[in-house]
């Protein structure tokens, strides 16, 4: 079966002047030799909460008037179409961070707006020194309660957290480049709240006679200076902070470029289905077991010696059919802040966010459950793809006489133009002792020095310090 499909790439440069982006050229396929990109809310070969990752594009093209210099920092609009379709499709919004030419073909790499995220600080025009973003963020917000993502109370909607680090991170962006208003927060609004689920741990969940139910009550999230994490946080890590306690991901949406928390399952993006005839010839791999969740953990430790921790777990996990992972949320500087002035002081109980973790992961409404079972294959379709998608395979082994029906979701996108589309879902199976030893032994280092410095300020405290 042969797609035709057409490309189009808008290319624009920042007016200073008028603080806004203006048209250079707009390529096309007469133009553009090879064009392609990649979307993920997991790191390659794993399934995991919290990613905060760049969807990057690359492509070679005759960029007529422009020299290399003007061609870096340049912002890419990159739609694509089908024959059979009767409009435009986005594929994303991105900035050129590298550019090289020979002759008069460019070669280009380009990141979205999540690229933008690892900003580190910057000089406040009113201060002298250069603050850091867990600074600002405690300053202008402390010991106030937020809710992740927007919220409702008493029938009045609030700015969440997710908002107010993009607002402070654009003040980063334009303090190292001079561009206003970089990054745009697309927040849940009430309506897609009430239609598609709200996200994890938007309620506090409590336990009444043996049963969980929600509340009424907003979980509210605090940060202050004693938790708000050292000088070398970038914004990249509050987004990742805040997502993994949605169980979700940050990522950059394709149709307009705004940062949005995604979901794994959920129903806004619907489902989708693949058929062996859409499936390219020997490129499907599909597991032969799913990832379940063994247990969801929330631990905090404070300075003053305060600590709590919290979980869920399986009840009886079949090792013989599946593989178990352990989600654990420790360090964050918004759990520590939570149990600062929601548990030690208002008498919540922490178990409330691994509750909420578990009911992200295996709802009560069996529309937002979902399966993760690894896979990956290249698709030859006029259907377009999201991350964090359910997504339906039928296909059949070359040994197999029949087609198999196996249900997933979609961490991965890597689309090339006229080449198909390449979908994924990462996972291990954490029997194998290998791969334990692999993922962990960066977290061990990194809880060790964490332990050993917790250990050290507690000692001086004591002496007086």
């Amino acid at each position: 079966m042969i797609i035709a499909e057409s490309i189009r790439v808008e290319v624009y440069k920042y007016n200073y002047a008028a603080h806004s982006y203006d048209l250079v050229t707009t390529l096309t396929e007469s133009s553009i030799i090879s064009a392609g990109g990649k979307r993920q809310c997991c790191a390659d070969g794993t399934f995991e909460i919290g990613g905060v990752y760049a969807a990057t594009f690359s492509m070679q093209a005759k960029i007529p008037g422009m020299t290399t210099f003007q061609v870096r920092g340049a912002k890419l609009r990159v739609r694509s179409k089908y024959g059979t379709e009767s409009a435009w499709h986005n594929m994303g919004t991105f900035w050129v961070t590298d550019a090289t030419r020979v002759g008069e073909i460019f070669s280009v790499n380009a990141q979205d707006a999540v690229g933008w995220l690892d900003t580190s600080s910057y000089n406040d025009t009113a201060e002298t020194a250069v603050k850091a973003v867990g600074k600002v963020l405690a300053d202008k917000w402390q010991n106030i309660g937020i809710g992740i993502d927007q919220w409702d109370e008493n029938g009045t909607e609030y700015g969440g957290w997710l908002q107010y680090l993009t607002d402070c991170t654009n003040t980063f962006i334009q303090s190292q480049t001079g561009v206003k208003g970089m990054l745009h927060w697309k927040a849940y609004d009430k309506a897609r709240r009430e239609t598609y689920g709200r996200y994890c741990n938007d309620r506090i969940y409590a336990k009444v006679n043996g049963k969980w139910s929600r509340t009424i009550y907003p979980a509210k999230f605090y940060l202050s200076a004693e938790n708000s994490n050292s000088d070398s946080d970038c914004p990249r890590d509050f987004y990742r902070y805040l997502s993994e306690l949605a169980f979700g991901f940050i990522y950059a949406r394709p149709e307009d470029g705004a940062l949005e928390l995604g979901q794994f399952g959920n129903g806004y993006h619907g489902s989708v289905s693949i058929g062996m005839s859409e499936i390219e010839y020997d490129s499907c791999e599909v597991a032969d077991y799913e990832i379940h969740m063994l247990r969801t953990d929330a631990r905090v430790e404070l300075e003053d010696e305060k600590s709590t921790w919290a979980w869920v777990r399986h009840s009886s996990p079949d090792y013989s059919t599946s593989s178990f992972q352990r989600f654990l949320i420790e360090s964050n500087p918004f759990l520590d802040g939570f149990a600062k002035d929601f548990v030690f002081s208002s008498g919540y109980g922490l178990s409330t966010i691994p509750h909420s973790m578990w009911l992200a992961r295996y709802s009560s409404d069996t529309g937002n459950q979902y399966a993760v079972r690894p896979f990956s294959c290249t698709v030859h379709s006029t259907k377009r793809f999201q991350l964090g998608q359910k997504i339906k395979l039928s296909y059949r082994d070359f040994h197999e006489t029949t087609a198999k029906s196996y249900d997933s979701i979609i961490t991965a996108i890597e689309w090339t133009f006229r080449g198909g589309t390449k979908l994924s879902c990462g996972g291990e199976d954490s029997r194998v002792m290998a791969d334990c030893i692999r993922s962990s032994k960066g977290d061990k280092v990194r809880k060790e020095a964490r332990n050993r410095c917790r250990a050290l300020e507690k000692r001086v405290q004591k002496l007086g310090g």
